[in-house]
């Protein structure tokens, strides 16, 4: 980075040079908060990790990205840390604390504007760098911030961090179990990410191909499958994906297991059942527990951070698979 680029940002930091991210906070504040009375007064600087449906979350492996970077950051400075992740579902339906109680009632979160204030915290408008500084400048004559991030500024941490703060809850823990008994050996995992190219998954204004495009990518796909059944002839494949299409063309493939059930986009589907949000956390564990992740894509698709992610929480082999054009 240059130093006029270091200028900027920090220009950016200390409010001379108001970024898009100035104003999102500015208009959540002017929303949300207000000059009443405190609802609890807290003795140590708080950072809360939100997901209240009040902003742009971005998917699972963004969320708990971001959830992780801000434990390290409160972790290295001393203060508490808490979670509200209310949105579209209770994330301790899914996850609960381990060693970490990151718990908070919903109604004991202050919006008192001379109190807490918003803040937003993502890489692709603040380099990760200074991410700290960033917190650390808004802490300043403040008790309690709510954050809204995808922050990696955690991820060298990533496994200690994420086992620190997470075990699967007894009824998600349940089904990976169930899972783990029907795959029966060891296995390695390959995934891919359409976004909307196949039509059968809603994620913002994304293109769809026409069906012949379809058919093509599909078979490129399914080849790349096979020539990883060739590698690995005695594992099994578990395979995820965001389409439904593509996963039932893969389903009489004797080589391969699928995790039953459709794929939805959190930031999209804000009133669907307890099943089809568990259906991204065990497609993130199954993975995570495969001796070797692959994710697969082509210039089309998109290149998820999703199977890298969750390659980290047991810290196995992860493999970029590029299919060309």
């Amino acid at each position: 980075m240059t130093l006029k680029q270091r200028l900027y940002y920090w220009s950016v930091l200390i409010g001379w040079n108001k970024g898009l991210f100035h104003e999102i906070e500015k208009e959540l504040l002017s929303k949300y908060y207000n000059s009443s009375n405190l609802i609890q007064y807290r003795k140590n600087k708080t950072i809360i990790f939100m997901v209240d449906g009040r902003s742009i979350h971005g998917g699972l492996a963004d969320r708990i990205r971001g959830m992780i970077s801000l434990y390290a950051i409160c972790k290295k400075n001393n203060w508490d840390y808490k979670i509200n992740f209310s949105y579209p579902f209770s994330l301790i339906n899914y996850l609960e604390p381990n060693d970490y109680d990151w718990t908070i009632k919903t109604n004991l979160i202050n919006y008192n504007k001379k109190y807490s204030i918003p803040v937003l915290l993502n890489s692709y408008q603040l380099p990760t760098e200074f991410h700290e500084y960033y917190l650390k400048i808004k802490m300043f004559n403040k008790k309690e911030l709510h954050i809204y991030s995808e922050s990696p500024w955690g991820e060298k941490e990533f496994s200690a961090l994420f086992n620190e703060l997470f075990r699967p809850s007894q009824r998600l823990q349940a089904d990976i179990n169930t899972h783990l008994s029907k795959i029966g050996k060891e296995y390695i995992s390959a995934t891919f990410r359409f976004q909307q190219l196949l039509g059968d998954f809603k994620e913002g204004n994304y293109p769809t191909l026409q069906e012949y495009e379809k058919e093509k990518l599909i078979s490129s796909c399914l080849s790349q499958l096979d020539i990883l059944h060739q590698e690995y002839p005695n594992d099994k494949i578990l395979v995820t994906a965001d389409s439904i299409t593509f996963l039932q063309r893969t389903i009489n493939l004797n080589y391969i297991y699928t995790i039953p059930g459709n794929v939805v986009h959190m930031d999209y589907t804000n009133n669907a059942t307890y099943n089809i949000y568990e259906k991204s956390f065990l497609d993130y564990f199954l993975i995570a527990n495969a001796k070797k992740i692959h994710l697969i894509y082509n210039k089309q698709m998109y290149r998820s951070g999703f199977a890298r992610q969750a390659a980290k929480i047991y810290n196995h082999p992860y493999i970029e698979i590029f299919l060309g054009d």
